[in-house]
Parts: C-alpha cells; structure tokens; sequence
C-alpha cells in the first residue's frame, strides 16, 4: 500500500523543464550521476521497485522528499538545487550485508585458531 504525502500539481500556463541527468552504475545498489540544467524545482525519477530504503545522496543540498512514482518506481522531489550537482544513489540494506559478511569472517578466522589451538595443546598434554 502506497502512502505518500507528496501531491504534485502543475499549473497549467507553468514551463517545466527537466534536467539532464547523466549516471554510472558502480554496482547493483550504488550509482554515481550528474545532474545539469536544473533551473528549479524538479523530480527524478529512479524506475526501480519502490523502496523507502533507497538514498539520493546529492551534493551540497538537503536530501529531497522520497516518494513512489508511476506505482513501483522511486522519485525525489527536489525543490532547490544549484543548476548542476552530482549525486549518489545507495540502497541503505546493502550495509548490513557488509557488516554480517565482516561478522563471519571473523567468525570463522576465530573458530579455525580456537581449534587449532585446542588440538596443539592437547597433543602437548
């Protein structure tokens, strides 16, 4: 269920221009972009399945109102910007995984030198 608090309206004499927007995929949770040409208030628009979880992380500005748009995809309004910024875009999960993963790895690194350990000093008894 879609919830947002967000309602847009356009008026119908209002000359919305839309900027460029210019990104990379780093990985499946992170892209690093560009926006330019932004002359005002504007949405962007990122068609993935909706998640509060996702991060528009742009320079030098607030972070923008998240909300659903077109029903599945994720948008931010941004009501202020410099004419060109950068931003990132994170999925916020994908830090636990790298916390559980750091979390085994010592897991494992600990229990192979406890039974290393257990089997030299039982061979010295």
């Amino acid at each position: 269920m879609f919830t947002n608090s967000l309602l847009l309206i356009q008026e119908p004499s209002a000359n919305l221009n839309s900027p460029s927007v210019d990104f990379q995929q780093e990985s499946p949770v992170l892209y690093k972009g560009s926006i330019t040409g932004a002359t005002g208030p504007h949405v962007i628009i990122f068609s993935e399945n909706y998640s509060p979880d996702w991060e528009f992380q742009p320079d030098d500005i607030k972070a923008p109102a998240h909300f659903s748009a077109n029903m599945y995809a994720n948008a931010w309004y941004v009501d202020w910007s410099p004419e060109s910024y950068k931003f990132k875009l994170y999925y916020r999960p994908q830090t636990w995984r790298y916390w559980g993963l750091g979390i085994s790895v010592v897991t494992i690194i600990s229990a192979l030198l406890y039974f290393i350990y257990d089997k030299n000093s039982k061979k010295n008894r």
